[in-house]
């Protein structure tokens, strides 16, 4: 922990050859600055346990190399971006203890690199989406979010069941 307490500067993008952006465990304020978009080489980004607000900029879609994307615990707010279907090379989406809010978008689909998505404790609802099954590598946890109106909860762990057929629908037990 660095106790670092402010915003991320608007001239964080002018570090375009930065390939790691690791802040975890402060207090990092507000939302993430646009100039973000011009870290054109970074691969992680990790903000866990601070305080980002707000929604994920747009301009992180221009993250092309990015593969680890951390921002647990923070206070990331309504639908997740379709744009972080953009992200081709990433691996690792963790967005857990947040309030994130609506369905799982579509374009979350198209990371075919994806080998880890956590977005337990979210406000996440609709049917769980057939793309998910379409992501042979992937580890998912999506408990305690509502999945078409029902209270899902149940462990982290690989899917073990076909996907792929039709969505799933959890139901409160």
């Amino acid at each position: 922990m660095n106790s670092i307490s402010s915003r991320l500067p608007t001239s964080i993008g002018s570090q375009s050859h930065l390939v790691t952006l690791d802040l975890s465990n402060n207090t990092v304020l507000g939302p993430l600055p646009t100039s973000i978009e011009h870290l054109s080489h970074l691969q992680t980004l990790n903000l866990l346990l601070n305080s980002i607000s707000s929604q994920l900029p747009t301009s992180i879609r221009n993250l092309s190399h990015l593969q680890t994307l951390d921002l647990s615990y923070n206070s990331i707010s309504d639908p997740l971006l379709t744009s972080l279907g953009k992200l081709s090379h990433l691996e690792t989406l963790h967005l857990p203890n947040n309030s994130i809010s609506g369905p799982l978008p579509t374009s979350i689909g198209n990371l075919s690199h994806l080998q880890t998505l956590y977005l337990s404790y979210n406000k996440i609802s609709s049917p769980l989406p057939r793309w998910v099954g379409n992501l042979p590598n992937l580890e998912s946890c999506l408990s305690n979010n509502l999945i078409s109106s029902g209270y899902l909860s149940f462990a982290c762990r690989p899917w073990t069941f076909p996907l792929t057929q039709s969505p799933v629908h959890f139901q409160h037990q």
